[in-house]
């Protein structure tokens, strides 16, 4: 992420790993909270105490440690391991869990955060969201459940974290046959679950999603093209290349909170949808990775699905379980 020190960067990138698991959108990084942390964090380390900064219409996490220099997923592992005390069948704030609380908050959207170091060696950590998260009667709709078991959340988390240090798009023949098979059997695979008829792939619907891919790396965004007839779907990552799977898989996560009593486009389920949509036969991927490692996997679809008023014929409850 261009800009970014490592610290603040394994900090924005763990903060949306685990956001993921609790079905809140990724957090953006702000210029503006990191300048506060920064000047909050100085003033706890020139004082050498922990203490909130109030008056503040932010949310706030604090940490502090002597010794071992903490790194960026360090501090916010330190953060989510308070997930253990927080009782979902109640919501509400716990002064033992108000960190982890933050760092789910589904409605906070920006972060910035800092670290400085007092002259007696010891870490202070400031990180500021916007907006503000641990707000009275707001807990039950912000703190979601995890979708996974710890030991899945494990796994991804080391995984995403292997693929940060290596990986890159398609190149050769080889590689593009074998993304393009691994982009066909993932999304027919969960087709099948919803009795949807397999996709075609399209090198026309392929060549388009690559274009996309390398454009929005190129303009550092990730909005829709808006094509009318065309389906689309947008995948991305902050530290690595995400596989076709993975990039379906995130897709399909969604199913969780489709409504089948009540067929219709949301935003939290819309690329499930797409995915599944019985009307649409034929797709195509790209994949494209900056220099600094944001990864973009785009997906096009025709006849385009997410169709008002065609939901309940299209997507289709599951009718096989069993899913891994």
């Amino acid at each position: 992420m261009e800009g970014l020190d490592d610290f603040e960067q394994d900090c924005l990138v763990e903060h949306n790993l685990y956001r993921r698991q609790h079905r809140a959108k990724p957090l953006k990084w702000s210029d503006e909270l990191a300048a506060g942390a920064k000047e909050w964090a100085e003033h706890l380390a020139s004082a050498n105490c922990l203490e909130r900064c109030e008056g503040k219409k932010v949310g706030e996490n604090l940490a502090s440690a002597h010794g071992k220099e903490l790194s960026g997923s360090e501090v916010v592992e330190m953060w989510y391991k308070e997930a253990t005390d927080y009782n979902f069948e109640v919501p509400a704030f716990n002064a033992k869990c108000g960190n982890f609380t933050q760092v789910v908050w589904a409605s906070s959207r920006e972060f910035g955060v800092a670290k400085c170091v007092s002259d007696d060696g010891t870490q202070y950590v400031a990180a500021w969201y916007k907006p503000a998260g641990n707000i009275v009667g707001e807990f039950k709709d912000n703190v979601k459940p995890s979708r996974d078991s710890s030991s899945r959340l494990k796994r991804r988390r080391s995984s995403a974290r292997r693929r940060s240090k290596s990986g890159a798009p398609p190149s050769t023949p080889a590689e593009r046959e074998k993304f393009k098979t691994e982009c066909v059997i993932s999304h027919n695979y969960y087709r099948t679950f919803h009795n949807a008829p397999p996709l075609r792939w399209s090198p026309l619907l392929a060549a388009e999603a690559q274009n996309y891919a390398e454009r929005l790396v190129k303009t550092d965004s990730l909005t829709h093209s808006g094509q009318k007839d065309r389906g689309e779907n947008l995948a991305y990552t902050w530290d690595s290349p995400l596989s076709a799977r993975g990039a379906v898989d995130m897709w399909y996560d969604e199913v969780q909170d489709y409504d089948y009593e009540c067929p219709g486009y949301t935003s939290d389920t819309g690329h499930f949808t797409q995915l599944a949509w019985v009307g649409t036969e034929e797709f195509g991927m790209g994949m494209a990775v900056a220099p600094d490692g944001r990864n973009v996997v785009v997906g096009r679809y025709f006849p385009p699905g997410n169709i008002i008023g065609q939901f309940k014929e299209n997507v289709r409850p599951r009718a096989i379980e069993g899913i891994p």
